[in-house]
């Protein structure tokens, strides 16, 4: 959200034209505003759901296109100095907004909205104003008894696009250490519950399914996570999840989307206990059995196998 300041009280095309002349401008769906008025230090605005959004609007307490466009009534009126060209107000902080019982609004497709400057002078550097939400029946929905805004320099953003990322992911390649014996590790086969692995080894491996669609895959998978985690047997052990193109380890590929999802949630559990779980992505469906091995000598919680490389 990008706001100006001193905008009239009239019709949202302008307001949206003036932000537009400002900062990057707003999309379509977040241009919600209706002008209702201006008072000095306060603005009162009515907020209204894009007909495109309005298909899922049930899906919210409050749809995210009106909540940021509830922010566009700080470019009303003189609840902002007046911006310098190029240097557009951002939401900075919130504080004050108290955390109560979940108020969720009668109407998901309106809000009315207050906003003044906190009794500050406008005019005299003012970044802050209180935020008073309602929905479409007045039913409060939110309050925020300060919104710091900021303003932003669009060039330096967009000078800071071509100076390339700070950090980058990249593989390194690594050599296995001394191979466990293979008698350390099992497979659980497909359709197997944890239930069925009565002695757990020091390293227990998954196929993770191919071909599926991306909320099945990883929630059998956040199941398993669980369930590990859960069983107290499977405390001194390893549990691998093989993938299959999960991880772009070759310039040109191009990840399978709930392989990768997989990865991700993972990666997360690995993050919340070390030593617990091993990514293992490979790109044949024939693995031999030397290759896991090699993997888990490494002793990487992440391994990507490319059997051109190897």
């Amino acid at each position: 959200m990008a706001a100006g300041g001193r905008g009239g009280g009239g019709g949202g095309w302008d307001l949206y034209r003036r932000l537009g002349e400002i900062g990057p401008g707003v999309r379509p769906i977040f241009q919600g505003w209706r002008g209702r008025g201006c008072g000095p230090g306060e603005v009162l605005a009515e907020i209204v759901l894009p007909e495109q959004a309005h298909a899922d609007a049930a899906r919210f307490g409050v749809h995210p296109a009106l909540l940021d466009a509830v922010l566009h009534a700080s470019a009303l009126g003189d609840l902002l100095p007046e911006p310098e060209p190029g240097r557009p107000f951002l939401p900075f902080s919130w504080s004050g907004c108290p955390c109560t019982p979940q108020r969720r609004p009668t109407c998901a497709s309106g809000l009315t909205i207050g906003a003044d400057t906190n009794g500050q002078t406008a005019g005299a550097g003012v970044t802050s104003m209180a935020l008073t939400i309602a929905d479409g029946s007045g039913v409060p929905v939110a309050e925020v008894e300060a919104l710091t805004l900021r303003p932003l320099s669009t060039s330096d953003l967009a000078a800071s696009g071509g100076q390339g990322w700070l950090h980058q992911v990249s593989w390194s390649a690594v050599a296995a250490g001394a191979v466990a014996e293979s008698s350390s590790w099992m497979v659980l086969e497909a359709g197997a519950g944890l239930d069925s692995v009565v002695e757990p080894p020091a390293v227990v491996l998954v196929s993770v399914a191919s071909g599926g669609e991306l909320g099945v895959v990883t929630g059998e998978v956040l199941a398993l996570v669980q369930g590990w985690l859960a069983g107290e047997r499977f405390v001194s052990s390893r549990l691998v999840l093989l993938t299959r193109g999960a991880v772009v380890a070759v310039a040109g590929e191009v990840p399978d989307p709930a392989q990768a999802a997989v990865w991700g949630l993972v990666r997360a559990a690995q993050a919340e206990q070390p030593g617990r779980f091993v990514l293992l992505d490979v790109d044949t469906e024939v693995l031999d059995e030397s290759v896991l091995a090699q993997a888990l000598a490494t002793g990487e919680p992440q391994i990507a196998y490319e059997t051109g490389n190897c």
